[in-house]
């Protein structure tokens, strides 16, 4: 009954932990002006334009920024200081171009390998659309990228879990960890 108390508070710290312990890469903390760029930092990632340039658009100082690429350009991102991340959620947008936007985005694992999903967005390019990619985690990096290099595409909201939440679970799954019994 001991075990199964601390099992069941294990579980809910985990869920409390998850829910709370993540960063929202949404560019408002992006102080620059909108001019087109191939670097930027936001929340504690880097972006480089590879080839090409971005732009960071939004109503300054006050919400709606995104990150805009030109066309024929691919964004990477990476973790300042280097370490792994995960990707929960992210949002695509045309980025002004009509048509359904095709987009790939492609994590690469730390120990090597890589992970892709395509997603096809709706055509409007006045809202953005919320995507979950199935494991994408312990990334190095992870690139952006639309399949056509004539279209232009908008990324915002990347929802990364914090590193708390994985030593979080990580400390959950030792502790649920059998032990043997002394008799």
């Amino acid at each position: 009954m001991r075990r199964l108390f601390w099992v069941m508070s294990l579980v809910i710290l985990c869920a409390y932990g998850s829910a709370q312990a993540s960063t929202i890469v949404d560019f408002e903390d992006w102080t620059g002006d909108n001019t087109e760029r191939t670097l930027a930092d936001s929340r504690g990632f880097n972006f480089a334009a590879d080839p090409g340039h971005f732009f960071i658009i939004g109503n300054f100082g006050t919400s709606g920024h995104r990150l805009v690429t030109r066309a024929d350009c691919s964004v990477t991102m990476t973790k300042v200081g280097g370490g792994l991340f995960d990707i929960n959620s992210l949002d695509f947008r045309e980025g002004g171009s009509a048509g359904n936007t095709i987009i790939t985005l492609t994590g690469f694992f730390a120990a090597g390998g890589s992970i892709s999903q395509i997603y096809t967005l709706d055509g409007n390019t006045d809202t953005s659309q919320t995507f979950h990619p199935l494991g994408f985690n312990a990334l190095s990096s992870a690139v952006f990228q639309p399949v056509d290099a004539q279209i232009t595409m908008a990324v915002d909201n990347i929802i990364t879990p914090e590193a708390s939440t994985m030593i979080l679970f990580a400390s959950a799954a030792l502790f649920l960890r059998r032990r043997p019994r002394l008799t």
